[in-house]
C-alpha cells in the first residue's frame, strides 16, 4: 500500500485504508478484523459479504475433492473451515487393494483449516489403484457437522521423482534427510549416505535409519560421534518412494555445531481424554529402554500412562486407560526429568505443560451390522469410535427383534474388541442360531467421554447355509385324538421351515401317514404353527369322512426346506414313528443371580398353577417371595422364582413338579420330575484385604473359584489391576476363594489403593461363570480385620 506516502487523501484513499483495516489479522489470531466485528455484531454479515470483505460461509460443509499426488497419502479438501482433521472415526476407505487407514494414521489440517493430509498406514501397491473413501462427523468452528460423504474412484497416481530436500546435523551422531514426499522404509538402509567420503560408519539396524514425520524424514545415526566444523552428506539414488521412483543423488555441506539446551515441549495436537501427543523443539528419544511408564502422567502421578509412549521425531504420544483418562479443559501433562532427551544427550528437566482437552460431546453412532463369517449365533456390531466397556458389554444394552418387531430374549453376550487398535466393535452372541431378518436396538452404549449413543434401530439376515433335519426324533411327531374327535398330528421340525413354494411344509403332498398320502384324506387341512418350526394337521376321524390312525404308525415326509430355502439332503425321511400325547418337560431350572431361580419348560403352559412347583434345598423346602410366568422367544413357558440369597456353591438346589394342574393347549400336563439347579451366577466378590505390610492385597469371592482359569505364570496380572497407589507385580490364585495381588517391593499398596479386574480376562467359578468387571475403589479393609 502507499497510503502512508499520501499527503492529501481523496475519498478512495480512504476507501482503500478501510478495506485494508478490515481485512489486518487481529491480533494473535488468524480471523480479519471483518470478520470479528460481523462475529461480535458490529457489521452486517450481508453487507461484509456483499461488499467482499468476509466470504459467504456455505451452508452445508462438504468435501469438494480428493487427490491424490502420491501412493502414501490422500489430500481431502472442504469447502469451508473445519475445526480439526478429525482421525479414523471420521476416514473410512474401501479398496480391494492394499492401502488402508486406522489408528495408526496421521490426519493433519492445514494452514488454510480446509484442507486435511491424511498419510495412511499402508500404502497403495500399485500406481493408479482406486479407492472409495468415506467421510463423516467433520465439524466446522461454529458447530456445523457434515452429513456422511463418499467419494468414489479416487486414482492413487503417483509419476513424481522424490527429491532429497535437506539434510541437517541433529544430534552429535545422527543426521536428517528430508524428502519431498514419503519414502518406503523397505527400500532405505544404512548405505543410502556416505559421511565426509566414507570417514563415518552408518548404523544399519533394527532401529536405524529411522523414518519419521510420515516417512518423509530419514534419521540415519552413525557408530561414532561427529567432530565440530564442516562435513559433507552424499544421498544415494537407491532411497525410493511408494512408486517405486528413485530420489536422485544429492550432496550436502552442512556445519557441526554443538547443541547444549534440552528438549522442551513446545505444543501438542490430538488431545483427547484417552490420548495425546507432545511436540518438542527437536528430535528425541528414551533415555532408558525400557521406559519407566511413571515419568509419563497427568494430573498426579496416579494417572501414569497406560502403555509405552511412541516417539516420531519430534513427537511423544501418550495413552491412557479408561478411568485414568486426560479431564476435558485444563489439563497438566508431566514428564519427569531425565525421562527424555535429544540427539545431543541432552537431558530434560521436568515437565509440566499446560494442554487444553476439548469436551467430546459427539455421540457414538452404529455404522453397520453384520454376520460373523457363516456363524448363525453372532453378528458384529461397528461403531463410529471408541467406546466405553461396561456400557458396550451389558447386553441390557441391546434388545433384538424379529421381522415383525417382537422382542426375542435370545441374547446371551456383548464383547467388545479393537479394529485397528481401536475398541469400537461389539460381538452380539445369540443363544442358538437364527436364520431370517431380525433388527437389534442399541442404546445407552457410551463413548470414552461418556457420550451414549441416541437409541437406534438397525436390520440385518442372518443367511442360513444348512440342510435343515428330518424331524426323526422320538416325539417329533405326535398323534393327538387318535380316531377320534379334533384328531390331529403335530409335526416339530425345530427350526423355523419354508411355508411357500415348491418345498413348503404346508404341501399336504410331502406327507404319508401309515401308507396313506394325507393329501387324499378328505376334509384334511394343515397349518403353521410355534413360528413355522411346526405344522398341524387336522384330520377328521373314519365317522366324519375322514380316516383313523394309531400311535405308532409311521410317518413319511417327502423333501421340505427351511426358511432360508436350504433343502433337506434326502428326497424322503427314514421312517418316522409316530408318538401320541405326553407331558410337558422342564427343560432346565438356573441360578441366575444370588436371589433368582428361573425354570424354563419346553412348551408353553396354558394353564400355569405356581403350586405345582417346589423349591428344595436338600431335604428342606425353600420359600419364595414371588412367582412370576412368562413366555420366552422361543414361545415356551419360563417360570422364575425369587427367594432369598444364596450361595452358588452348595450344589443341592433342586425343583420339584408332582401331581401337576399345569398344561399345554394340548391338553399335555407337566410331568412329574425332580431337576437340579444348575449355578448360573456370577460370582462375587464379597471384600478386599491389604495386608499391614503393603506388599499384598487380598481378594476374596463369595465362592470357589476355577484354578484352571487363571495363568500360572509367576507375573501374570489376570486381568487385575491397581491406581491410586502401588505398582502391580501380579495377581494369582491363592487358594479356592482368594486372588493375591503383589506389590513391587519400592512402591508398596495402600488402603486407598483401587483395585480393578477387567471382565474380559475369563476368571470363573467351577461352573463357568465369569467374574464380571468391577473396580474397588473404597478403602481397604486391614487383613487383620475381621
Amino acid at each position: 500500500s502507499k497510503i502512508a506516502d499520501v499527503t492529501n487523501l481523496t475519498n478512495n484513499d480512504m476507501a482503500t485504508a478501510l478495506v485494508e483495516a478490515l481485512n489486518a489479522k487481529v491480533k494473535d489470531s488468524d480471523t480479519t478484523l471483518a470478520a470479528k466485528l460481523v462475529a461480535d455484531g458490529v457489521i452486517d454479515e450481508a453487507a461484509a459479504i456483499e461488499a467482499g470483505l468476509i466470504a459467504a460461509v456455505p451452508e452445508e460443509l462438504v468435501v469438494v475433492s480428493v487427490t491424490a499426488n502420491n501412493l502414501k497419502q490422500l489430500v481431502v479438501t472442504f469447502n469451508q473451515e473445519i475445526k480439526e482433521a478429525g482421525d479414523e472415526d471420521n476416514y473410512e476407505l474401501d479398496t480391494d487393494g492394499t492401502a488402508a487407514i486406522d489408528g495408526d494414521s496421521d490426519f493433519a489440517l492445514q494452514d488454510d483449516k480446509k484442507t486435511v493430509v491424511i498419510t495412511m498406514t499402508t500404502a497403495a501397491s500399485e500406481n493408479q489403484d482406486t479407492v472409495d473413501l468415506t467421510v463423516k462427523d467433520i465439524v466446522t468452528p461454529g458447530g456445523t457437522k457434515m452429513a456422511e460423504q463418499t467419494i468414489e474412484d479416487i486414482e492413487l497416481f503417483d509419476n513424481t521423482i522424490p527429491k532429497a530436500l535437506s539434510a541437517a546435523v541433529i544430534g552429535n551422531d545422527t543426521i536428517k534427510v528430508t524428502f519431498s514426499e514419503p519414502i518406503d522404509p523397505a527400500s532405505v538402509s544404512g548405505d543410502d549416505i556416505t559421511v565426509d567420503g566414507g570417514d563415518y560408519i552408518v548404523v544399519d539396524d533394527e532401529d536405524y535409519p529411522a523414518l519419521v514425520n510420515n516417512d518423509t524424514e530419514i534419521n540415519f545415526k552413525l557408530y561414532s560421534v561427529l567432530d565440530e566444523g564442516e562435513l559433507t552428506v552424499e544421498v544415494g539414488s537407491g532411497i525410493e518412494d511408494y512408486a517405486g521412483y528413485s530420489a536422485a543423488k544429492k550432496t550436502f555441506t552442512l556445519k557441526v555445531v554443538k547443541d547444549e539446551d534440552a528438549p522442551v515441549v513446545v505444543g501438542f495436537k490430538d488431545a483427547k481424554p484417552g490420548e495425546i501427543t507432545l511436540i518438542f523443539s527437536e528430535d528425541i528419544e528414551f533415555v532408558d529402554d525400557p521406559v519407566d511408564l511413571a515419568d509419563f502422567y497427568h494430573t498426579n502421578t496416579n494417572n501414569a500412562v497406560s502403555g509405552a509412549p511412541t516417539i516420531s521425531g519430534k513427537e511423544l504420544k501418550l495413552t491412557f486407560a479408561e478411568g485414568y483418562e486426560l479431564p476435558l479443559g485444563t489439563a497438566y501433562i508431566y514428564v519427569e526429568k531425565e525421562a527424555i532427551q535429544d540427539m545431543w544427550d541432552n537431558k530434560n528437566a521436568k515437565i509440566a505443560f499446560k494442554v487444553e482437552v476439548e469436551t467430546d460431546v459427539t455421540k457414538p453412532t452404529l455404522d453397520k451390522v453384520e454376520q460373523v463369517d457363516d456363524q448363525e449365533d453372532e453378528i458384529k456390531l461397528t461403531f463410529s469410535e471408541a467406546l466405553e466397556a461396561d456400557s458396550a458389554e451389558d447386553v441390557d444394552n441391546y434388545t433384538l427383534l424379529d421381522k415383525d418387531g417382537k422382542k426375542l430374549d435370545k441374547i446371551s453376550g456383548a464383547v467388545l474388541s479393537a479394529d485397528d487398535g481401536v475398541d469400537k466393535i461389539v460381538t452380539i452372541t445369540f443363544d442358538d442360531e437364527l436364520s431370517g431378518d431380525y433388527s437389534i436396538v442399541v442404546e445407552k452404549v457410551k463413548d470414552l467421554a461418556g457420550n451414549a449413543i441416541e437409541k437406534v434401530t438397525k436390520s440385518f439376515t442372518i443367511k442360513d447355509k444348512d440342510a435343515p433335519d428330518f424331524p426323526t426324533t422320538s416325539g417329533a411327531a405326535v398323534l393327538y385324538n387318535p380316531g377320534a374327535k379334533d384328531q390331529m398330528l403335530k409335526i416339530n421340525y425345530g427350526e423355523a421351515m419354508a411355508v411357500t413354494g415348491a418345498y413348503s411344509v404346508l404341501d399336504l403332498e410331502k406327507y404319508q401317514l401309515d401308507g396313506t398320502d394325507l393329501a387324499d384324506v378328505d376334509g384334511v387341512t394343515i397349518k403353521a404353527v410355534n413360528d413355522n418350526k411346526a405344522v398341524e394337521i387336522k384330520i377328521p376321524h373314519e365317522d366324519k369322512g375322514g380316516q383313523d390312525f394309531e400311535v405308532g404308525d409311521i410317518l413319511i415326509i417327502a423333501r421340505v426346506a427351511n426358511a432360508a430355502g436350504n433343502k433337506t439332503i434326502s428326497l424322503v425321511s427314514p421312517a418316522i414313528t409316530v408318538v401320541g400325547a405326553g407331558t410337558v418337560a422342564v427343560d432346565k431350572a438356573e441360578l441366575t443371580d444370588k436371589t433368582t431361580i428361573a425354570v424354563t419348560i419346553t412348551q408353553r403352559l396354558t394353564t400355569f398353577k405356581a403350586q405345582d412347583f417346589t423349591i428344595m434345598d436338600g431335604a428342606s423346602e425353600v420359600a419364595y417371595s414371588r412367582v412370576k410366568h412368562t413366555v420366552n422367544s422361543d414361545g415356551n413357558s419360563v417360570v422364575t422364582f425369587t427367594v432369598a440369597e444364596r450361595s452358588t456353591d452348595d450344589g443341592a438346589l433342586s425343583v420339584v413338579t408332582a401331581a401337576t394342574q399345569s398344561k399345554n393347549v394340548y391338553g399335555e400336563f407337566l410331568e412329574a420330575a425332580t431337576t437340579d439347579v444348575a449355578d448360573k451366577a456370577a460370582p462375587e466378590v464379597d471384600e478386599v484385604y491389604y495386608a499391614a505390610d503393603g506388599l499384598t492385597i487380598h481378594v476374596v469371592f463369595k465362592e470357589a473359584l476355577d484354578d484352571a482359569s487363571f495363568s500360572n505364570r509367576s507375573d501374570a496380572k489376570n486381568g487385575f489391576s491397581i491406581s491410586g497407589g502401588g505398582e502391580l507385580v501380579s495377581a494369582l490364585y491363592l487358594n479356592p476363594t482368594t486372588v493375591v495381588l503383589t506389590a513391587k517391593s519400592d512402591k508398596l499398596f495402600t488402603k486407598n489403593t483401587n483395585v480393578s479386574y477387567d471382565g474380559n480376562f475369563g476368571i470363573c467359578d467351577g461352573d463357568g461363570n465369569k467374574v464380571a468387571a468391577f473396580n474397588r475403589t473404597d478403602a481397604l479393609k486391614l487383613m487383620t480385620e475381621d
